[in-house]
């Protein structure tokens, strides 16, 4: 299955209700190094898991993939917690891989002191003209004017700033990142002098999130270092 958060602000933890375990082969941009068995894991909107799921054992059971993850208020049992039955009917006797066949070539290693350039961006939360809630990176709207603009085959370091209390999603068009490490900071020192005082050493990418990405969450309270080459457009 390619499971894809397709919802425009929510984020969901998904499940199976047997809890069986659900092992990922993929996220956005491809194939992980080795497969990631999960009992749970949450997919914020645009991220994507290439899974698979062993139903051999599950023959004339139903199973139902439920979601655990409230948007602003508790997930009710009835409705949103459930997402997809699974009525397992047909035989089954294949059996979910253990290893990745055929063997990939190693995804290279990650170099950052090696990139071209590096750039801190915030998130900040303000409101719109209605007064909805809205995050905006440095301040700036969607319709403003360009401002990152990297050079055709350069290689970035981009650190996104969360000093606020939500997590949200971060996405790069036309191109594929890899995560470098996450690093909690004091978001209380931020918002009243907007230095940086890390809190925790660095954090090096869950193994589900060490493959290519387009889409990753930033958390709450941390700085999430990706790094890209800006190719092929």
């Amino acid at each position: 299955f390619r499971i894809l958060n397709a919802s425009n602000t929510r984020t969901y933890e998904l499940h199976l209700d047997n809890d069986a375990t659900i092992l990922q082969i993929g996220s956005d941009g491809g194939f992980l190094p080795r497969p990631v068995h999960h009992q749970s894991f949450s997919i914020a909107p645009a991220e994507r898991f290439d899974v698979i799921i062993d139903f051999s054992a599950y023959e004339n059971k139903t199973i139902i993939l439920k979601n655990k993850a409230g948007c602003g208020q508790e997930v009710n049992p009835e409705t949103d917690a459930n997402i997809m039955q699974f009525k397992v009917t047909r035989p089954l006797k294949g059996r979910a891989p253990k290893t990745l066949r055929p063997i990939f070539k190693p995804l290279p290693p990650l170099r950052p002191s090696r990139a071209d350039k590096e750039r801190t961006l915030t998130l900040t939360g303000t409101q719109d003209k209605y007064g909805r809630p809205i995050l905006l990176l440095d301040n700036h709207f969607w319709n403003d004017p360009v401002t990152e603009n990297p050079r055709l085959g350069s290689v970035e370091v981009w650190s996104i700033v969360n000093p606020t209390r939500v997590t949200h999603p971060i996405h790069l068009h036309l191109v594929q990142f890899r995560v470098i490490d996450r690093r909690p900071f004091d978001t209380e020192v931020y918002q009243s002098t907007g230095d940086i005082v890390y809190t925790g050493p660095n954090e090096a990418p869950p193994l589900h999130e060490q493959g290519y990405k387009d889409t990753i969450q930033a958390h709450a309270g941390e700085v999430i270092r990706i790094i890209a080459r800006f190719v092929p457009y």
